[in-house]
């Protein structure tokens, strides 16, 4: 009996020892497989961070660099071609690629991470801080229109005013059609432009600007100019706090004029808070894209030509104006007109007019997976 149960045993050892070490190989392979599917988790999560952080960074060039009328296809094109390729970017890299909505405006930003060729995407998109109304209107004024002077619209322009137009002459209209009490969506304020960390650069009768900068407040004597060049896609925001003429007797005299010229299409944004001038000159026989903003108070009481342009100053009250001002191709958004007794004269175009598209900026929308 002893004999036979120890030819027992001998199997049964045999049995327990391969069955252990099966069960061995069976947990040191659900080790590694746990080991390789965590590392790879955690491979998709870094590149899942890398493509946000990536997308983040696409959203952050766009809204310094561009607003929905210089994000157009071209430049969409370039930057999707030239630009947004295997970014290198922590353990990784990122690609991007941009669509846009030509309804919104709205941009998509699908942005790929890669870590040790393991993917992970996610998607932001980029809307506009305020509406961008469809300007038809030669001149649009939050609030009244009122003149003893003399007012002409041309290209079928229309002139509406919240309230009322009291104009005698009567204004003349070639082609377009004037509202009184007008129910037109006026445009939104704009976001403050922060230039305040901006260095104060020197301003001087002659020079070239061909970027974006900040010159405070300027007196203008006798006569100066300035030339702006246009050179790519991107905008030029030139901050003035106030710029107003040498006081002359009761008046501020004084011509500045800006000859705008260069062959990008990016726009020219003029900001300024107080302009007080004789005249104000926008010289723009290419016919680039120029924004005139003016915060708190506008007077020219000269004679001012300006082409290409869209005065944009709904919060101004355009008062006592004995000056003339001719607008070549463009409009004007005011808040007021009151006491014009000189002349207006706008030669409306749409697409200038329709530049309140270009004093809108970009701003993160919402993310989604795809």
């Amino acid at each position: 009996m002893l004999k036979d149960e120890r030819g027992f045993a001998l199997p049964m050892v045999l049995i327990f020892a391969t069955a252990l070490t099966l069960l061995g190989i069976t947990l040191l392979g659900v080790s590694l497989n746990q080991a390789t599917r965590t590392m790879q988790q955690e491979k998709r999560e870094q590149a899942f961070y890398i493509a946000k952080s990536g997308a983040d960074a696409v959203a952050s060039h766009i809204i310094e660099r561009f607003n929905p009328i210089t994000l157009d296809s071209a430049s969409i094109t370039d930057l999707n071609d030239n630009y947004l390729k295997d970014i290198p970017l922590g353990a990784g890299t990122f690609s991007a690629t941009l669509t846009k909505d030509s309804s919104t405006d709205e941009v998509k930003i699908l942005s790929v991470g890669e870590v040790d060729g393991v993917h992970n995407q996610t998607a932001l998109t980029l809307a506009m801080d305020a509406p961008a109304e469809t300007m038809t209107h030669a001149i649009l004024s939050g609030n009244n229109i009122s003149s003893t002077g003399s007012v002409a619209i041309y290209n079928n322009g229309n002139v509406a005013a919240k309230n009322k137009i009291n104009s005698k002459p009567d204004i003349v209209l070639y082609g377009g059609e004037k509202e009184e009490d007008s129910s037109v969506d006026f445009p939104s304020p704009l976001p403050e432009l922060d230039d305040s960390k901006w260095p104060v650069l020197e301003f001087r009768s002659g020079m070239t600007i061909n970027k974006s900068g900040r010159y405070d407040s300027i007196e203008v004597a006798g006569n100066q100019e300035v030339h702006i060049n246009v050179n790519d896609h991107r905008d030029i925001h030139l901050s003035f706090s106030n710029v107003v003429g040498k006081m002359a007797g009761t008046m501020n005299q004084g011509t500045l004029s800006f000859k705008v010229s260069g062959p990008g299409d990016g726009v020219v944004h003029l900001y300024m808070d107080r302009l007080d001038l004789s005249s104000l000159n926008i010289v723009n026989t290419d016919l680039r894209k120029v924004v005139l903003h003016v915060k708190s108070y506008m007077n020219l009481s000269g004679t001012s030509t300006m082409a290409g342009v869209l005065i944009f100053a709904p919060s101004v009250n355009y008062a006592e104006v004995k000056g003339s001002l001719v607008i070549q191709d463009g409009a004007m958004v005011v808040g007021d007109i009151t006491n014009l007794t000189g002349s207006i004269k706008v030669h409306y175009n749409a697409q200038f007019a329709n530049l309140i598209k270009a004093t809108r900026r970009y701003v993160r929308h919402h993310w989604s997976g795809t």
